[in-house]
């Protein structure tokens, strides 16, 4: 998966690679969506981890994680479960 950036600099993923991601249909992360139910969270790499990028999808309780590299290649990823379905603070 490669994972690009948009003119404000805002993160643009297929809905067909998210969806799998998770495990549900294009249009059941569209209801998703359009509820609200999906948040995002990205950071930034420092000092040895310059230029790399930490994803975070969470829907409900399942949280997917996509290490991204300089040039926005997905290098690692993973979808554990949380145990609480409230997104973290």
């Amino acid at each position: 998966m490669n994972v690009e950036r948009d003119d404000r600099g805002d993160v643009v993923l297929e809905s067909a690679e998210v969806a799998s991601r998770f495990g549900i249909t294009i249009d059941e992360l569209r209801r998703l969506l359009r509820l609200g139910l999906i948040r995002s969270s990205i950071e930034t790499g420092e000092g040895e981890h310059e230029g790399m990028n930490r994803l975070r999808l969470r829907c409900g309780n399942r949280i997917w994680t996509a290490i991204l590299d300089v040039h926005g290649h997905v290098t690692g990823e993973e979808l554990h479960i949380a145990h609480s379905p409230i997104w973290p603070s």
